[in-house]
């Protein structure tokens, strides 16, 4: 008996509305699903130093701000790069950053991290084969936590996913004092890749600078090892030091350039500081005559830079404390508009000589919260 093969017909139109639909998921949303469950680790096989480190985790801050003491060595969870490589890139910041040292002996890193709305987690680590340090991660989409109801605070099973927290950073300082961030320059990154190094992404680069280098010259000399991959934007990097050692690193055309401070102070937002000095005197000779910049974009790039550079003219030839700096990061500072979707999520100031933090969240100024990191005599 002959078989007849059957057929399933689906219509032409079904197809095309299923071809839609795939096409509209976004794919990190999708993956914003999937990775934080396939990153939380089984508590029955926490160490005594993990437990440590999760107990210590609170709330401090409605915006959320959390804080954590990580104990023991974070190196294992280094794992993420390998899992997760692809995705680590976290929404870029759109940021401005400063470094100066002042007149009085102390030395201020600040800045802004211009964002989409996000948990902040502050995390204080201490590795054993590495420097002390304090930094601070966004925990939204890669760890499926939100400002509303899902927090780390849910369980000890998701509070597990922070154990990879210090490869995720944006900015930081170790007990040196050395400190750095980073800022997006809005420009796909062009890959040069040199086979004869490793290649870091930029999470890890961060974190391995904080744990490894003394000053601004030991992180040159760590990143000029490495090739440094950019997962979703180009970046560059504002590192500084007590001494008022400053350098901006960046990869304009896939090659490392450091461009130094020239003076007491030096500034970044999100475009190319290498190659911008022209473009940089226009903007803000306009500035001076017309009080704005045109073609400036939606974040105001040049004017928060001009903002920092003339501000910071000014401050050297006056005693610079915390408070003056945390009001010039409230000066620079962006709000959310219809056509900004990433105004500033949190605002800190760096004491690079004594290892005082301030922090304001969500440009709430009159409610500055004060940490401290143990510094190297």
């Amino acid at each position: 008996m002959k078989i007849k093969k059957k057929y399933i017909i689906i219509p032409a139109a079904t197809i095309l509305i299923f071809a839609a639909m795939l096409l509209s998921f976004n794919f990190d949303k999708i993956a914003s699903l999937i990775i934080p469950t396939l990153m939380e680790i089984n508590v029955s096989s926490l160490n005594s130093d993990e437990n440590r480190t999760l107990d210590s985790l609170r709330k401090v801050d409605n915006h959320p701000l959390y804080v954590m003491d990580f104990y023991g060595d974070h190196s294992q969870y280094l794992k993420l790069k390998d899992k997760y490589y692809w995705y680590m890139g976290i929404p870029k910041p759109k940021c401005s950053t400063f470094a100066i040292k002042g007149p009085n002996g102390d030395s201020f890193f600040g800045r802004n991290n211009d964002n989409v709305d996000s948990p902040v987690l502050l995390i204080f680590t201490h590795p054993k084969n590495g420097y002390a340090s304090v930094s601070i991660a966004m925990i939204n989409d890669l760890y499926g936590f939100d400002t509303g109801n899902k927090t780390p605070l849910d369980s000890r099973e998701v509070s597990t996913r922070l154990l990879y927290a210090p490869y995720t950073i944006s900015d930081g300082m170790n007990e040196w004092g050395l400190t750095i961030g980073d800022m997006s320059v809005h420009v796909d990154p062009k890959v040069i890749i040199d086979p004869k190094k490793e290649t870091m992404i930029e999470g890890e680069m961060k974190r391995y600078i904080l744990d490894h280098a003394k000053n601004t010259d030991g992180a040159i000399e760590i990143l000029s090892k490495y090739n440094i991959h950019f997962p979703r934007e180009l970046g560059h990097l504002l590192i500084s030091d007590p001494s008022g050692n400053s350098a901006v690193v960046e990869w304009p055309d896939g090659h490392m350039q450091v461009i130094r401070n020239k003076g007491t102070w030096m500034a970044a937002t999100n475009f190319t500081l290498y190659g911008s000095e022209d473009t940089i005197k226009k903007y803000k000779n306009e500035y001076a005559t017309t009080g704005k910049i045109s073609n400036d974009t939606p974040g105001k790039n040049y004017w928060r830079y001009i903002t920092l550079a003339d501000n910071l003219d000014k401050m050297y030839n006056e005693k610079i404390n915390a408070r003056d700096a945390m009001d010039l990061l409230s000066k620079v500072s962006l709000v959310r508009t219809k056509d900004l979707d990433w105004p500033t999520q949190w605002s800190v100031v760096y004491n690079m000589k004594s290892g005082e933090i301030s922090i304001a969240m969500g440009r709430n100024y009159d409610n500055v919260h004060h940490f401290k990191l143990e510094m190297k005599k």
